[in-house]
């Protein structure tokens, strides 16, 4: 995706997000570009979307909110406003990938562009395929992609590796580099208060949570019109998630020493949304665990991270995500979901971890037996972006299994040895120890094994001796190289 691409996607969704319009010069400070920019990429989004989504006034600039419902009604909640060349790249890759053949005319309809421009986005997907032993293959008016499982589940990766970031995580990055700023300032307080409140939150619902408040703070820190400069206060007829009342209290009273003034009322409810999805709970504490959805969870989870080439997530992500899930399955069940759709810039910005929520959104539906409304799955994205947000630091690096049996202190000095040879330049996603275990599911680029592996498929497997040499560092390094 581009640098504009990626901030013409940022605008549309911190206005989604925005029940008024804002100022071009606020919008300009959230994106860190001119005025002059933003009004260009209204232009471009209204071009591209053939009509006037993103509305200029004197006010500022708002969403059309009946445009913006009505496209995401056609597309089902899943195809995202732009059509930018980029992107279209992306989800047409993504299809021929996980499909074994797709025909010309259906991409048509799906991506709204016509013949040939899809046979141009094929000729650019071309070369891309190759680069991981692809091959693109043409039989009349279908496409598909002639390669290894393996080889099409590390090209699936690097889409993930490529997915830019959402104007929270730029917003982070200001506050690191200008300290001394309002909005670093009330960073510094917010996280105190979270902090004695037992409020962990991920770092994608903190930036989105600082955007935000940044917003609140330009638009009616300008124009005058709030006059309360007491203590926020709860109201008490507020429907929507309750977080921690006292924490979403703590974040009101540190907006109010920074800018001198409350939040607006209708905000609270806001704030009360952004605290009790980004919270990462400790897994103990949810005395209705409903075990059942867990082991549903974790068997997509793993389905997932096959199908996209993943690192296993770390028990402690996986665990504030299986609570997360948990707390899920009683509002479903309650008929109280979730519908503050505060995720739009983040999906824009990470498709593939839209995708693999998806997949995982589709697996409770199935066992919940209801529709999970869309504010959900963008709670469940925040939530599995930090579950794998060690790949994605990670980047594009070779993966590898380690399958060693448990034999006591042994079996621990052979996997610390594989580790040490391995370097930095792989990364280890898992470690088997039962030798029962179906070792052609496991999703890593090669394998490192103790004892022989006869039935890896087409994992290239480097067996090592249990005291792992010199030789064997020799030839661990040069699988990875």
């Amino acid at each position: 995706m581009s640098a504009r691409t990626r901030r013409e996607e940022q605008l549309v969704g911190i206005l989604a997000r925005e029940r008024h319009a804002v100022s071009a010069s606020t919008l300009a400070r959230a994106l860190a570009v001119t005025e002059r920019s933003v009004r260009n990429y209204v232009r471009s989004v209204n071009d591209r979307f053939g009509a006037e989504l993103l509305v200029s006034s004197s006010e500022g600039i708002r969403l059309d909110r009946t445009l913006y419902d009505e496209v995401r009604r056609r597309s089902d909640g899943r195809l995202r406003i732009s059509s930018a060349p980029e992107e279209r790249l992306d989800t047409l890759m993504v299809a021929l990938v996980r499909s074994a053949s797709v025909d010309v005319f259906d991409l048509e309809e799906q991506l709204c562009v016509s013949v040939s421009t899809i046979e141009a986005d094929v000729a650019r997907a071309r070369p891309l395929f190759a680069e991981y032993g692809l091959t693109l293959v043409r039989e009349g008016d279908r496409i598909g992609i002639e390669g290894t499982e393996r080889q099409k589940r590390r090209f699936l990766r690097s889409l993930l590796y490529n997915a830019s970031e959402s104007a929270g995580l730029e917003v982070m990055r200001g506050i690191r580099s200008e300290p001394d700023s309002a909005v670093a300032r009330l960073h510094r307080l917010v996280m105190t208060g979270l902090e004695h409140y037992g409020h962990l939150p991920n770092q994608y619902v903190l930036g989105e949570l600082m955007t935000h408040l940044s917003l609140v703070a330009e638009r009616f820190g300008h124009d005058g019109t709030v006059g309360e400069t007491g203590p926020a206060r709860r109201d008490s007829a507020a429907g929507g998630p309750v977080a921690d009342e006292s924490a979403a209290e703590a974040v009101a009273e540190s907006f109010r020493k920074v800018y001198g003034w409350a939040l607006p009322p209708e905000e609270l409810d806001v704030l009360r949304a952004y605290l009790d999805a980004g919270r990462d709970r400790d897994a103990s504490s949810g005395a209705e665990e409903d075990e059942a959805l867990s082991v549903v969870a974790r068997t997509t989870v793993d389905h997932v991270c096959g199908l996209f080439g993943l690192g296993h997530p770390r028990d402690e992500t996986l665990d504030a995500l299986l609570v997360h899930i948990q707390s899920l399955g009683r509002r479903v069940r309650s008929g109280n979901q979730w519908l503050n759709p505060l995720g739009q810039g983040f999906k824009a910005a990470h498709p593939v971890v839209h995708e693999i929520t998806l997949h995982l959104s589709q697996a409770l539906e199935s066992h919940l037996g209801a529709a999970l409304s869309e504010g959900e799955i963008d709670y469940l994205s925040f939530h599995l972006g930090t579950a794998f947000q060690d790949n994605i630091d990670a980047g594009p690096r070779v993966t590898y299994t380690i399958v060693t049996p448990s034999y006591g202190r042994l079996s621990e000095t052979t996997i610390d040895r594989i580790v040490r040879a391995a370097s930095d330049d792989a990364v280890c996603d898992r470690t088997i120890m039962d030798l029962s275990h179906d070792v052609t599911a496991v999703p890593s680029d090669i394998i490192i094994s103790s004892v022989p592996v006869p039935d890896a498929g087409d994992i290239p497997v480097v067996q090592v001796s249990p005291f792992v040499d010199a030789a064997d560092a020799s030839a661990i390094a040069g699988a990875i190289g």
